[in-house]
């Protein structure tokens, strides 16, 4: 996610202002006031027809499930309806890169007890038209023409006063009783950016997550997922899959293969056989997949797959870097996350309004270094690949195995770095926070930034 401000051009700004005053013509009622007001959504374009209505040349990159069964059917495992939960009040969803709003109408379909209101972020002219109608037949839409890749966008949420009833809850108590996101996630470098800082956001407590643990759900490419979730000693696995691990519970919507059906089932059709060499992570007509990501009650905490001395020991070295009560601050940064073309899955994330200092960012700035430092050489043992870390590095081997090390605490520095788990990198960070010659962790990560910029 981006913190540029938003910029519009005067012919985007034009053409959005043309589709406006088309619409006004056609509703000359305006708006829905309430429930009695709302009135039927314009029908649904069969599939075929999709792309009559739309040409894919700018917006690659996206890829929209359009089917409105398996919208319902998202939906449905997304929201967990089959369960009962906590709320009374119908749901706050906002919803980011929703393409035409298969996703969008499918939440429409719900009764105001289930569904308060959809807050929708798209900036794409062709999907605005899908959209931007709906507003005209059900008072609870609201579509702002922003990227949900935006800082900007979500403060333009709060600043219209959406989310002023949204309740601020005990982080202890999740998943959230009204609030919740949904999405799909771009394709490549984009969406793994987005879904990255999405997980990153949970133990700052950040973006929506102010809020509490607020469950969220994407859509998203097989590749995407396998990042995410890539088992030891495979390939796929990267620093994604350790911040993943060490922060959400991860679970599907619905069973994948309701969605391996590409091309009958999301927009644009896949990418033609042909001599353009297209980058898979790009790469149009993937299988899909369904992700439910919820956070862990503590946000420095594990997933099931973790066992309870590694949780432990994760959420001990990250509650080391939290400032002292006397140096507490009340803060909430932002985040998002994105969509790919390839299978889908929903993830839902709670997170909690907890006072956090400087002192947690230091310590997350230390993963983040450890852990991209380390995958760069995912294939080499520890003990080489430690040197990665800085100029003298090795020394820290000696606190990680030995004689002097508690067994429980010990690191096996032959396993390659794709083969360590959260709890061994959970290790490696305590001990390279205590070594007085680690270079400037912040320092390094400022240059980085100045560069990228």
């Amino acid at each position: 996610m981006t913190d540029y401000p938003i910029v519009q051009s005067p012919t985007y700004l034009a053409a959005l202002a043309a589709l406006d005053a088309d619409l006004a013509a056609r509703y000359p009622a305006g708006r829905p006031k309430g429930e009695k007001e709302k009135i039927d959504h314009p029908p649904w374009p069969e599939r075929d027809k999709m792309s009559q209505l739309l040409y894919a040349a700018s917006i690659r990159g996206r890829c929209s499930l359009v089917s409105l069964d398996k919208a319902r059917e998202f939906v449905r495992g997304a929201l967990a309806l089959d369960k009962k939960r906590k709320g009374k009040e119908g749901r706050v969803i906002v919803e980011a890169f929703p393409g035409p709003g298969a996703v969008t109408r499918a939440l429409l379909e719900l009764p105001r007890s289930e569904v308060k209101r959809v807050i929708v972020l798209e900036e794409e002219l062709k999907y605005l038209k899908f959209l931007k109608e709906l507003e005209y037949c059900d008072d609870r839409v609201h579509v702002l023409s922003h990227s949900g890749f935006i800082w900007e966008a979500y403060d333009e949420i709060r600043d219209l006063g959406l989310l002023d009833d949204v309740a601020v809850e005990d982080w202890k108590m999740a998943p959230h009783s009204t609030l919740q996101f949904i999405g799909h996630l771009p394709l490549g470098p984009v969406g793994e950016q987005l879904i990255a800082q999405l997980f990153r956001a949970i133990p700052e407590r950040s973006w929506l997550f102010k809020y509490g643990r607020m469950r969220m759900s994407w859509i998203l490419a097989k590749r995407m997922l396998e990042r995410i979730q890539s088992p030891a000693k495979k390939q796929s696995r990267c620093k994604l899959t350790i911040i993943a691990e060490a922060t959400a519970d991860l679970s599907p919507a619905i069973p994948a293969k309701d969605l391996e059906d590409y091309n009958k089932l999301f927009y644009p059709k896949s990418d033609p056989a042909s001599g353009k060499r297209v980058p898979l992570a790009r790469r149009v007509g993937q299988p899909f997949h369904e992700l439910i990501a919820r956070a862990v009650i503590n946000p420095s905490g594990t997933n099931a797959s973790v066992n309870s001395f590694e949780k432990a020991e994760v959420e001990r070295i990250i509650d080391e870097g939290k400032v002292k009560e006397s140096m507490s601050v009340a803060s909430a940064r932002g985040l998002m996350k994105g969509m790919a073309t390839a299978s889908s899955r929903v993830g839902d994330f709670e997170r909690v309004p907890m006072p956090l200092g400087e002192g947690t960012r230091v310590t997350l700035e230390k993963w983040d270094y450890v852990v991209r430092q380390l995958f760069i050489l995912k294939s080499t043992p520890l003990e080489k690949a430690i040197q990665n870390l800085g100029s003298g590095a090795a020394i820290l081997l000696s606190k990680l195995t030995g004689p002097d090390v508690p067994e429980e605490r010990r690191v096996n520095i032959k396993t390659t770095v794709n083969a360590l788990t959260v709890r061994d990198f959970a290790r490696i960070v305590e001990e390279f926070d205590r070594w007085p010659f680690a270079p400037d962790v912040l320092f390094l990560a400022d240059l980085m930034e100045e560069d990228k910029n």
